[in-house]
């Protein structure tokens, strides 16, 4: 993407990124517990050094574009620090957000008022081994609106082909609402937060490709609102970080080593959190399923115990952060 300088961007401080809204699309069994099959999931990992310039779309390790199809935009630390403010992050072009974890995020574009087709912004990765028939499995990903998004779309499809995908021509291959695995929801994300959109689905085997981007345009024009913003491009903008796809169920001993546990006990309404041996935990939060933090803990090592006393019943979410690693598991009340 083209970029002009721009000048006043607002910050909006660290603590307005970390999970204010927490959409789940699917609260039985989105919550991922085994290895992560998609590389760079972060969007961290670059094959071509941010050294003497920006990091762009093309500078990213293991992802790709779909034939014929147009990319999104990278914001790295490291063009900041190079002197590219227009692709840096938390600062950059299209706003101001802080990522997820690490020092990146990319930036997908859903809609564009300047082109009289379906805009075919698509982000497609291998998947690290290919999907297992019959296994379910768990995808999540996080987004954030982009302060100058002058529209908002609706939703947003992941597809999973056992084939490189193609989107030549202009017309689009892969039809989005009858082939998508998962479709979710967009219309609620905003520019304050992260919001972090999860699902499930059941694999019909050799799926090595893993495809996000959203399929509308002026043909779809009902999919898309004005909003305040016409700085820089008439364009709806998405900030996107911190990828998931995982086979949902592991083993209790897998789980044990790996992940994390938690274990209810309604008489005493105490919540004990188990995960890796020896993890020292820097802090553990319950939140409910509006993204709102209802119980926080301090951390420390080995099992958290929580006392929830008079937390309503329901399910939440329990994500236990350490030095290195995040986890998070659901649990439901009673």
């Amino acid at each position: 993407m083209c970029c002009a300088s721009l000048s006043g961007v607002s910050p909006k401080g660290v603590e307005s990124i970390r999970y204010m809204i927490v959409l789940v699309s699917c609260l039985t069994t989105c919550i991922s517990k085994g290895q992560n099959l998609i590389a760079n999931p972060g969007f961290e990992e670059l094959v071509v050094p941010c050294v003497d310039g920006p990091a762009y779309y093309s500078s990213l390790a293991s992802w790709t574009l779909p034939g014929c199809s147009s990319n999104g935009g990278v914001h790295h630390s490291c063009s900041t620090a190079n002197g590219f403010p227009n692709h840096g992050a938390p600062a950059n072009l299209m706003g101001f957000q802080w990522p997820v974890d690490g020092a990146s995020y990319v930036a997908m574009y859903t809609y564009s008022r300047y082109v009289n087709y379906p805009l075919a912004c698509y982000m497609t990765t291998p998947l690290l081994e290919p999907l297992v028939a019959g296994t379910e499995y768990c995808f999540s990903l996080h987004l954030s609106l982009a302060d100058r998004s002058a529209y908002r779309t609706t939703w947003l499809g992941v597809v999973l082909t056992e084939q490189f995908p193609s989107a030549c021509n202009g017309v689009d291959t892969l039809i989005w609402r009858n082939e998508a695995q998962l479709v979710f929801n967009t219309s609620e994300v905003d520019t304050s937060a992260w919001s972090l959109h999860s699902g499930s689905f059941v694999a019909t085997g050799g799926e090595s490709f893993v495809t996000i981007g959203h399929y509308a345009g002026m043909l779809d024009p009902d999919t898309v609102f004005f909003g305040a913003t016409t700085l820089p491009a008439q364009m709806a903008v998405y900030y996107m970080d911190a990828l998931e796809l995982a086979p949902c169920a592991v083993s209790v001993e897998e789980n044990y080593e790996t992940s994390l546990r938690s274990v209810y006990d309604p008489t005493s309404r105490s919540l004990s959190i188990i995960g890796p041996l020896n993890t020292i935990w820097t802090r553990v939060v319950l939140l409910d399923t509006a993204g709102r933090v209802v119980y926080s803990h301090p951390g420390g090592l080995g099992t958290v115990q929580m006392e929830l006393g008079a937390i309503s019943e329901g399910i939440y979410i329990v994500r236990a952060s350490s030095d290195s690693e995040q986890f998070s598991t659901r649990v439901v009340l009673h």
